[in-house]
């Protein structure tokens, strides 16, 4: 019931950081920044930003998880994301084991960050959850009789 509760109130907080990154750019133009360095950091951002929900629910799956000492499908989700999000950045930011393609550089950063974030939260949801099923224990599922104000 905790995690429903946590995943709704942090997701309420994520919708507002994601619009705020989505403004990067412009604000940073705002107070100066060269042209180059605003669109850059906007572009960043707001491909960084699509990240935030997947990031948002492995972030309170972990928490539930952890705060039960339930620790291995954090770490093979975290180990598995370090691995993918390098192998992803060698290839797609740098273009490594292509020959004769430099990759898509800068562009490639935020998009192997989001890949590798959607990544973590799905597979360990699939792996503590729908292969394990370590969650029945403590939470039967989704039930929004336990959404309330009290909580």
């Amino acid at each position: 019931m905790w995690l429903q509760v946590s995943l709704i109130v942090v997701g309420m907080f994520t919708l507002p950081t994601m619009v705020l990154w989505f403004v990067t750019g412009p604000v940073l133009k705002a107070f100066g920044a060269e042209q180059q360095l605003a669109a850059d950091a906007g572009l960043f951002a707001s491909i960084l930003a699509c990240s935030l929900p997947g990031r948002t629910a492995y972030s309170q799956l972990t928490s539930y998880f952890s705060a039960q000492k339930i620790v291995r499908p954090t770490a093979y989700a975290s180990s598995a994301g370090c691995m993918l999000n390098l192998a992803l950045g060698l290839v797609l930011v740098l273009g490594v084991f292509v020959p004769g393609w430099d990759g898509f550089g800068f562009v490639a950063c935020p998009l192997t960050t989001v890949v590798t974030e959607y990544a973590m939260a799905i597979g360990f949801w699939y792996y503590a959850c729908r292969l394990k099923k370590l969650h029945e224990e403590t939470w039967g599922g989704w039930d929004t009789d336990e959404i309330t104000w009290s909580r």
